[in-house]
């Protein structure tokens, strides 16, 4: 992954929507923040959830290790969470009938409805808990 890149210096930058979190700042430094993003929920496109309170007892596909699984974790109680190594795993469960819906980052989750999911998926209710994506670096780069 581009943490455990970054920490062991095998790589110099890591620029890929990663989001600014106090305990990554303990490991790696950031730039300022440049881009402000959330979380969607997707669903099939004949799904009866309409947002987050219609989660319970249902399933949510999430990407392992990052800000969406740790608001789900915190916020989603009653909901079974499945963990994935990427969002194209979580998607695809979703797509195949094998989750209830899935959540990741907004623009992510925007690109793959308007691409690979069109037709066949939706998101629904409100885009939750903003972030900042950030320029990640080694620890103590200068």
């Amino acid at each position: 992954g581009i943490i455990p890149a970054l920490q062991t210096k095998q790589v110099d930058v890591g620029l890929a929507g990663i989001t600014i979190k106090d305990e990554r700042k303990k490991v790696i430094d950031f730039s300022d923040g440049y881009y402000d993003s959330g979380f969607l929920l997707m669903v099939p496109v004949d799904s009866t959830i309409k947002g987050p309170d219609d989660l319970v007892g249902k399933t949510l596909a999430v990407k392992t290790g990052t800000s969406a699984t740790d608001y789900a974790k915190e916020h989603f109680e009653g909901t079974e969470l499945r963990l994935f190594p990427n969002s194209d795993n979580a998607y695809l469960e979703v797509a195949t009938g094998r989750a209830d819906a899935a959540m990741h980052d907004t623009p992510n989750v925007l690109y793959y409805i308007k691409t690979n999911g069109q037709g066949k998926v939706k998101t629904v209710g409100p885009q939750m808990m903003a972030q900042q994506y950030g320029i990640a670096f080694p620890k103590g780069s200068p």
